[in-house]
C-alpha cells in the first residue's frame, strides 16, 4: 500500500537531503501510450485561457465520490498475492525509488560530474595560501695591488687578499582578496677577507606590499578562480537534483504501470475463465440444427478476443516490467515483485498560481540558470576592470645593522622605507576591450536562456496541471460508466437465471464491465502518474 503524501513528503526530501551537501523535466506519459502528455495545441488554449481570465478549474470532487472510487479500486484489487521466487526483486514503492538513487546510471553520472566540480574549489582556494622559500647565495673576490711600469713593461700587481661573502635569505609571499601581494623577508651577510681575523655581518628583514589600485584592485577580481568554481559546484548540484527529481518522477511511473498492467491482466484472466462456461456449454449444444450459426460464430469470436486481450495484457506486463528495472538500474529483465499491490486515489486541489511560484523558486534548472547568469555578470566586470590603467602602490619598510658580531648585527638599529605610485597606460587595450564585448554579449545570451528556461516551465506547469484535470474528469466519468456497466451486468445475469437470456448478451455485459474497469484503472493511474510528475516539475513536494 502506498500513498501520495507519504511519498512526496517524507521519502522525496529525505532523499535530496542525503544525496545532496548544500535534466529538463518532460512530461512523463505512460507506458501504454493511451493518455500521453497534454498536445501543444492544449497547452496554448490553456494559456490563452489564463490570459483572458483565472484558470479553468473542474468541479471539486466531493469526498463521498472519492471514497466510491477508492473502494471501487479496493474491489478490483488481486485476490491472491505472488509468490516471490529465488532471484526475484519484492520491493515497495519507496524501495523501489530508493534503489533507483543507488543504481540508476543518469543519477550517478550526474553525482560524479558534481564531485568533480568540488576539488576545483579547493584548487582555487590555494591561490591565497601563503608561499614560503629560501635562498643560498655565496660569492668570492680576489684583490690585486695596483701594477706599475719597469722598463716600458707593465708589470700587475701581486695578489694580496681574497673576500667572500655568504647570505641566506628567507621570504614569505601571502596574496590577498584585495589584490594585494604582501612579502616579508630577511637575510644575513658575512663578509670575510681571507688573511684578516675580523670579518663584518650584515643583517635586515623588510616587509614590503604591491596593492593595485585600478586595474585588478578589486576583491571580486582577485577572487574570480574561487567564485566560478563555486557557480560550477552549485550549478552541478543543481542538474544532480533535476535528475534526481526526474528518475524518482520516472520510477514511480514505472512502478504504477506494472501495477496496472499486473491488475489488467489479471482482470483479463478472470474474464476469460468467466466466459470459458457458458461458452463450453455453448459448444456441447453446437449440433447441426440446435445452435444458429450466428450464435456459433459469436462463441468463437468471443473466445477470440479472450485470447487476444489475455497475450495483450500479459506483453504489456512484461514490457512494464522492462521499463521498471530500466530505471531501476538493474539487469533488464530482472523479474520484479511488487509489494504495494494497491493504487490509491487522493484528488488534490489545483492551484496554479502557487504552483508557477513554487516552480520557479525551486526548480533546478532554473536554479542552475541563475548561478549562470551571476557567473556571466561577474565575467563583464572583470571585464570592465581589465580596461582601467595600470596603477599600483608599492611600500616598503626594513631595519637592517651591520657589525662584527652576530649579537651587534642583530640590534636593527637602522630602518629604510620606501613607497611609491607605479602607473601605466596600455596603448589601444584592443584585447582587453574585445574580451569584455564577449563577456557583455555572453551575459545576454545566459540571460535569454534564463527567460526561456522559465517560460518552458511554466508550460511545463500549465500542461500537467491540464493532464491532472482530464484525468480527474474522466475519473469521474468512468466511475459512473462503470457503475452503469454493473446495473446491465446485473440485468444479464437475473435474465439468463429465469433462462430469458442468452450466453452472448451476459459475455457482452461482462466486457463492457472489464473495459469499465480497465479504463477506469489507467485513467486513475495516469492522475497518479500526472501527481509524480508535478512533483518533478515543481522540484519538490506538491
Amino acid at each position: 500500500m502506498f500513498s501520495r503524501s507519504v511519498i512526496s513528503g517524507a521519502l522525496l526530501v529525505g532523499v535530496l537531503v542525503g544525496l545532496l551537501p548544500v535534466r529538463s523535466v518532460e512530461g512523463f506519459g505512460t507506458s501504454d501510450g493511451r493518455t500521453p502528455t497534454p498536445t501543444a495545441k492544449a497547452v496554448r488554449d490553456e494559456v490563452a485561457a489564463t490570459s483572458e481570465g483565472p484558470a479553468r478549474a473542474p468541479a471539486a470532487m466531493s469526498d463521498e465520490e472519492a471514497q466510491s472510487i477508492v473502494r471501487a479500486l479496493g474491489a478490483m484489487r488481486s485476490k491472491g498475492g505472488h509468490t516471490p521466487e529465488p532471484g526475484q526483486l519484492v520491493l515497495t514503492l519507496e524501495e523501489s525509488i530508493q534503489l533507483t538513487l543507488q543504481k540508476n546510471p543518469n543519477i550517478q553520472i550526474a553525482q560524479l560530474t558534481r564531485d568533480g566540480r568540488r576539488p576545483e574549489v579547493a584548487r582555487a582556494e590555494t591561490l591565497f595560501h601563503p608561499v614560503a622559500g629560501g635562498t643560498l647565495a655565496g660569492s668570492r673576490t680576489g684583490e690585486k695591488d695596483v701594477g706599475f711600469k719597469k722598463d716600458d713593461e707593465l708589470i700587475d700587481g701581486q695578489h694580496v687578499a681574497d673576500a667572500g661573502a655568504r647570505k641566506p635569505t628567507a621570504f614569505i609571499s601571502q596574496s590577498v582578496p584585495t589584490g594585494a601581494t604582501l612579502l616579508v623577508s630577511g637575510d644575513m651577510r658575512r663578509r670575510e677577507t681571507v688573511g684578516s681575523d675580523i670579518g663584518n655581518l650584515d643583517t635586515n628583514y623588510s616587509v614590503s606590499v604591491l596593492q593595485p589600485l585600478l586595474r585588478g584592485g578589486r576583491i571580486y577580481v582577485a577572487t574570480r578562480a574561487i567564485r566560478d568554481a563555486e557557480y560550477d559546484l552549485r550549478m552541478e548540484e543543481a542538474r544532480l537534483r533535476a535528475e534526481i527529481l526526474a528518475a524518482t518522477a520516472r520510477t514511480k511511473a514505472a512502478y504504477y504501470n506494472v501495477l496496472l498492467a499486473e491488475r489488467v491482466a489479471d482482470m483479463t484472466g478472470q474474464a476469460a475463465a468467466q466466459h470459458a462456461a457458458p461458452l463450453d456449454a455453448s459448444r456441447g449444444l453446437c449440433r447441426p440444427g440446435v445452435v444458429p450459426d450466428r450464435d456459433v460464430r459469436g462463441a468463437r469470436i468471443i473466445q477470440a478476443d479472450d485470447e487476444a486481450r489475455l497475450a495483450t495484457a500479459k506483453g504489456d506486463l512484461e514490457l512494464a516490467e522492462n521499463a521498471l528495472t530500466d530505471c531501476l538500474g538493474v539487469r533488464i529483465g530482472t523479474p520484479v515483485v511488487l509489494r504495494d499491490d494497491r493504487i490509491d486515489f487522493e484528488p488534490v486541489s489545483l492551484d496554479l498560481d502557487r504552483w508557477l511560484a513554487a516552480a520557479v523558486e525551486r526548480r533546478p534548472e532554473i536554479v542552475a540558470a541563475k548561478e549562470a547568469l551571476e557567473k556571466s555578470t561577474l565575467h563583464v566586470r572583470v571585464a570592465e576592470n581589465t580596461i582601467l590603467p595600470q596603477l599600483n602602490l608599492v611600500a616598503a619598510y626594513g631595519k637592517g645593522e651591520t657589525g662584527t658580531t652576530l649579537g651587534n648585527a642583530l640590534n636593527f638599529q637602522g630602518d629604510v622605507w620606501t613607497t611609491g605610485l607605479v602607473f601605466s597606460v596600455p596603448i589601444g587595450n584592443g584585447a582587453a576591450r574585445t574580451t569584455l564585448a564577449q563577456a557583455k554579449i555572453e551575459h545576454d545570451r545566459v540571460g535569454q536562456e534564463l527567460a526561456q528556461t522559465e517560460r518552458g516551465v511554466e508550460l511545463q506547469v500549465r500542461a500537467t496541471m491540464i493532464k491532472l484535470r482530464t484525468a480527474l474528469e474522466r475519473i469521474r466519468a468512468l466511475a459512473a460508466e462503470m457503475e452503469q456497466s454493473k446495473g446491465q451486468l446485473d440485468q444479464a445475469e437475473a435474465r439468463s437465471a429465469r433462462g430469458s437470456g442468452s450466453s452472448l448478451e451476459l459475455t457482452g455485459a461482462q466486457d463492457r464491465l472489464l473495459a469499465a474497469k480497465t479504463d477506469l484503472l489507467r485513467s486513475v493511474v495516469d492522475y497518479d502518474v500526472g501527481l509524480a510528475e508535478l512533483e518533478a516539475v515543481l522540484g519538490g513536494p506538491i
